[in-house]
């Protein structure tokens, strides 16, 4: 049964996808109904979004191809609704039906925990640190959902690129080394800091809590812009683009402490772009 379902969901999203890219907004005609029968599937074996993601990536990347939409357009747009999807999905199961994901995993770790051979002393302080990793993972929800969506969103994209390779001419398609957020961001950096500043964590933990993801949120996409920098020079140099996803998989391995420095760094190069338009003066320069 689960080979079964399996092979629905990715059957009705490669067929969502090449409707769409063939037929455009027609596709609509098959797509609606697949569309309905996925959720009653997902609705009745408790995992609606197991079904309607991958579908509803399939059918906006077929549209985006079609259309020639950017790399940047499709990430951050399906980025948006997958995550308002998964965020969504984890507030109706809490308040709704009653299951606290979170709650569901900590209880697997702690029962872990209690069947292991460590010391009590041990098990106490893996417990502790668990409570604390917990409580930390609730306040930043939004901003979890919205790294995750953008990864299966970029997962998404370069599948579909794939396998598009041979009908469609990708020249007029901007990839990551034209990724550039709009510049009125900087106002929710700006803001998201300014209400952590003001609010006390302990007294308005939501307000709060709402600026931490919206800095967070911000910082995440003056990464990409960053990143985007670096594919252009990579690009002008004649350099492949594959160098980047190679560093980063090897900057996992170096430690959290590194890895939050890089971000950091990466974030403030990506804000800095604002001003200074990197990719424009090297455009002036080569000329």
């Amino acid at each position: 049964m689960p080979t079964i379902i399996l092979l629905f969901v990715f059957g009705a999203s490669f067929l969502s996808f090449f409707l769409s890219f063939k037929w455009g907004f027609k596709a609509l005609y098959v797509q609606v109904p697949l569309g309905i029968a996925s959720f009653t599937a997902g609705y009745f074996l408790n995992n609606i979004l197991f079904f309607a993601i991958p579908i509803f990536l399939g059918s906006f990347a077929g549209y985006a191809f079609k259309a020639d939409k950017s790399l940047q357009f499709f990430v951050l747009v399906s980025a948006l609704v997958t995550s308002l999807l998964y965020a969504g999905n984890f507030y109706y199961l809490k308040h709704i039906k009653g299951v606290d994901l979170m709650q569901s995993a900590k209880h697997i770790m702690v029962e872990t925990f209690n069947v292991s051979d460590l010391t009590a002393e041990k098990k106490n302080e893996l417990s502790a640190s668990l409570d604390r990793a917990m409580d930390f993972a609730k306040k930043i929800l939004p901003f979890s959902a919205f790294v995750y969506s953008l990864f299966t969103s970029f997962l998404a994209f370069f599948i579909a690129k794939l396998l598009l390779v041979r009908v469609k001419d990708f020249s007029k398609i901007e990839g990551m080394a034209s990724f550039r957020v709009h510049d009125y961001i900087v106002f929710v950096l700006i803001a998201g800091i300014a209400i952590m500043l003001y609010f006390d964590i302990n007294i308005d933990t939501n307000i709060f809590i709402i600026g931490l993801n919206a800095v967070l949120i911000a910082a995440t996409l003056y990464v990409l812009q960053a990143v985007g920098v670096i594919g252009f020079f990579l690009n002008k140099k004649g350099l492949p683009l594959y160098i980047m996803p190679i560093f980063f998989v090897l900057l996992l391995f170096t430690g959290i402490n590194v890895i939050i420095f890089t971000t950091i760094m990466l974030a403030g190069f990506g804000a800095l772009d604002m001003w200074a338009d990197f990719r424009k003066a090297g455009n002036t320069q080569t000329k």
